[in-house]
């Protein structure tokens, strides 16, 4: 959750000095959201893969890993509109809690307030279950 929270901190700062570059449309056709994909799912595996390497199981470490995954959206979402909106008070007055109108990203469509709180609350609980799963194994 830590990782999560400071790459939507980055984030904030990475689309607030993008947005206010003179050379945002000069590369209008540029996705980072895919090389964001990337890098997340490659600090997933790790995270699973250190998992697995302290001793937990296999199937318990895949569990956990889908939590992480469910609760990545409700930290980094949230520190990035929150960081947005301290370093511009104009835009995402909700906080926290905003939902993206410009975001050319796939999953801002279902990914609300409410929808990226359910996740969160069901990555948590997996997790949990996972480590409990992990001491009793």
């Amino acid at each position: 959750m830590g990782y999560a929270t400071l790459e939507g901190w980055r984030e904030a700062i990475y689309w607030h000095v993008k947005i206010g570059s003179r050379f945002y449309n000069w590369l209008p056709n540029v996705e980072e959201h895919i090389v964001f994909s990337i890098q997340r799912s490659i600090v997933l595996i790790m995270v699973c893969t250190s998992l697995f390497f302290i001793g937990m199981s296999w199937y318990l470490a895949l569990i956990s890993l889908i939590g992480m995954a469910l609760c990545f959206s409700f930290m980094h979402n949230g520190a990035m509109y929150l960081t947005r909106n301290e370093l511009d008070d104009t835009i995402y007055p909700k906080r926290w809690m905003a939902q993206s109108t410009s975001s050319v990203a796939k999953t801002t469509k279902f990914m609300t307030p409410v929808s990226r709180t359910i996740q969160f609350i069901i990555g948590v609980l997996i997790n949990v279950g996972a480590f409990i799963g992990h001491i009793l194994l």
